[in-house]
Parts: C-alpha cells; sequence; structure tokens
C-alpha cells in the first residue's frame, strides 16, 4: 500500500471502530484500544502512521458478551468473523468485517470467503501466577494456534522478510499430521489451555493475540480502571495503567523505531474500498 491508500483504509477502520464502540457503550461492554493501536493512541494520538490494522482488547467475559450480542445488533454491513462464523477461519481471536469491501492478505486461507477490512478483538485470560505453570500452559497455548493455522489453510511461511523454506515444510508436515484430526478437536483443545484458569484467581492476565510466546503478561490490576484518550480527534477507552502495558510489550515506546521497521505488517496484496477499487498486485504468490 502507498501512503494515499493507507490512510483511507485507516478511514475505513476508524469507522468500523466508531460502530464497534457504540455497541459497546450500550451493553457496558468494557474495551480498550490494544497493542499498536494503544501506542499509537498515546505516542501519535491516532494511528501509527505506518499501522495496517486496528486492535481493540476485552477481559474474557465481556468479549463473550460482544459475540453474543454483536452479530444481532451491528449493523448489516458487518460480518462477525469467529469459528462459529466462518468454518474456515483459523484464528483464536475475533474480526469485525466490513462486507462489500476486499482487504486481502497474503498469508490468508484461500478457503475463507470473508477478506474484507477488519479490526481486531483479542480476548484476555486469566494467566498461572506460577512461572512453572505459565511456560506449561504456554506451550499447550503456541502449539495449538500454530495447529488451528495448519488445518485452516493460512500460508504463514510468507513473512515481511520473504519465502521462509523452514516454516513452509514445517507446516506442510503439521498440515499432513493434522489431517487425523478435525478443527473441533483443535478448537476444544486451545480453549480448555486458554481458558484453564479464568475459574481461578490469578494475579496475571494473558492477551490471547499476543506473539511473543507468554512471555507477555500483566498484572490483573492494570485492567481494573480504563480512562478515554484522544485517537484521531475522538475519544476511546484504554487501560489507565497503560504506561506499564506498552512498557512490557515495547519497551521504550515513545521512541519511534528504525526508519526500517516502519512498515505495514499484513502484507496486503488486494484492497477494495466502500466506494472505488484499488488493486494493489493482480495475484499473490502461491508457493502451496
Amino acid at each position: 500500500m502507498d501512503k494515499k491508500e493507507l490512510k483511507q483504509a485507516q478511514k475505513v477502520m476508524l469507522d468500523i471502530l466508531r460502530d464497534v464502540d457504540s455497541l459497546c457503550r450500550k451493553h457496558d461492554i468494557q474495551y480498550f484500544l490494544d497493542g499498536g493501536t494503544m501506542l499509537g493512541a498515546v505516542r501519535h494520538k491516532g494511528f501509527i502512521p505506518w499501522d495496517d490494522d486496528l486492535d481493540i482488547g476485552m477481559l474474557r467475559e465481556h468479549y463473550e458478551e460482544f459475540l453474543r450480542i454483536a452479530p444481532k445488533e451491528l449493523p448489516d454491513k458487518y460480518f462477525v468473523q469467529d469459528w462459529k462464523s466462518d468454518s474456515e477461519y483459523g484464528f483464536w481471536f475475533t474480526k469485525v468485517r466490513l462486507r462489500g469491501t476486499v482487504f486481502r492478505e497474503m498469508n490468508g486461507s484461500k478457503k475463507v470467503k470473508h477478506n474484507e477490512f477488519f479490526i481486531d478483538i483479542f480476548p484476555y485470560d486469566n494467566y498461572p501466577d506460577s512461572e512453572t505453570e505459565r511456560v506449561k500452559v504456554t506451550k499447550k497455548i503456541e502449539f495449538y494456534k500454530r495447529c488451528l493455522l495448519a488445518k485452516t489453510n493460512y500460508s504463514v511461511w510468507n513473512t515481511n522478510d520473504g519465502f521462509s523454506l523452514k516454516r513452509f515444510l514445517s507446516y506442510k508436515l503439521l498440515r499432513l499430521i493434522l489431517s487425523f484430526s478435525t478443527k473441533e478437536k483443535l478448537i476444544n483443545k486451545f480453549s480448555l489451555a486458554a481458558q484453564k484458569y479464568n475459574g481461578t484467581k490469578t494475579e496475571c492476565v494473558y492477551p490471547q493475540g499476543n506473539s511473543k510466546s507468554g512471555k507477555f503478561y500483566l498484572d490483573k490490576e492494570c485492567f481494573s480502571n480504563l480512562c478515554e484518550v484522544k485517537f484521531e480527534n475522538e475519544m476511546f477507552p484504554i487501560l489507565n495503567d497503560y504506561d506499564i502495558f506498552l512498557k512490557t510489550l515495547y519497551g521504550d515506546y515513545m521512541s519511534l523505531p528504525p526508519e526500517e521497521h516502519r512498515y505495514n505488517r499484513h502484507n496486503i496484496v488486494e484492497i477494495v474500498f466502500p466506494n472505488n477499487y484499488i488493486e494493489i498486485n493482480k495475484e499473490a504468490k502461491n508457493h502451496e
């Protein structure tokens, strides 16, 4: 995407956020700007200039409430994509997609029917206080994440660094092994591992959208209070203890990364905006 396309894409995502925010406020569903979107709100008062997605987070109880209400009450122009609504969807979090658009990623599964513009919604679950238990449960969580992506034909070997033969071969082997299992069984095993501690009192919380293999977790107290901050000249909620969150995830988060690290991560190969069409690449490389 060039800069003009990226700015327009960010506006589309902001429109989706507005409607999700309205629904959450109506039903007292607590959410917060998450990940790079929270960083953008604090450091840039809006999107990180090169960011090509928008993330929000919810504690598990609010996340499940959202999934119960959103498919019925969000405007018809939206599709709430999760395991239940899309049998070929491989991620363990939810996307709210804008129908009639395209925002197709190179790594996406070719079987997934919904590749529209989206925002991501990540659930946060209780995490064990014991480091030994964290290591144990994290290995299970990360393994079943890989299994689900392999089972649903996501091309995860294509990265911003190019094609990875090692990842390609490992996922092909895993996909072959998983031919003897069902997606439903994998979802059940993942859910049991990811939500194992939700019925117990812990001091730690873990974001299921995290890609740091369990190294990123937070004190549950960070989630006790929210505050409102300006994001693209509008007010949205973030964690009151955002400094702890952002330091844990990014370190010195107010310093800009080197120029070579300022890029959009999703390898978008085709875009259809709500009112006009822009083709970025006519065809993504197919390594299968």
